[in-house]
């Protein structure tokens, strides 16, 4: 028996879109999980809209994807000082693990440092800031 062209270009197509639905299955899967992820890095703190006293502002990007893509986002978020520095410990080791395998993941380590770096700064002036204010 012979496979004629339409029949093998018929077999062709079919194994392209079974494996292209894979893929995507894949894809919703594994943003799922990171997302879920993610959402775990957030419980148990005291996270506040709008703002109370004694408060600081966080800004961190975090990143997650496989190799084709990276999906970021970025968190602004209200907490207590003491939250705010779990919190970023947090979504830092995030990026370290999900974001590793992300396309342009070896940009995302050393960004992610730097992030970590400059928001500790930011929450101890603002930190510093905020008992000037209180004792005035």
């Amino acid at each position: 028996m012979t496979i004629t062209p339409v029949v093998f270009g018929c077999i062709g197509f079919a194994v392209l879109l079974a494996l292209g639905f894979a893929v995507l299955h894949g894809f919703r899967g594994y943003e799922r999980a990171a997302r879920s992820a993610l959402a775990k890095r957030f419980q148990d703190l005291e996270i506040h809209n709008p703002p109370q006293p004694g408060d600081i502002l966080l800004v961190y990007h975090t990143y997650h994807g496989v190799l084709a893509w990276f999906t970021q986002i970025e968190h602004r978020v209200h907490l207590p000082p003491d939250q705010a520095r779990e919190l970023l410990g947090r979504l830092f080791r995030f990026n370290c693990t999900w974001g590793f395998i992300a396309r342009g993941g070896v940009i995302v380590l050393p960004l992610a440092i730097v992030n970590y770096v400059i928001q500790l700064r930011s929450i101890s002036t603002q930190e510093t800031e905020w008992e000037w204010k209180r004792e005035a």
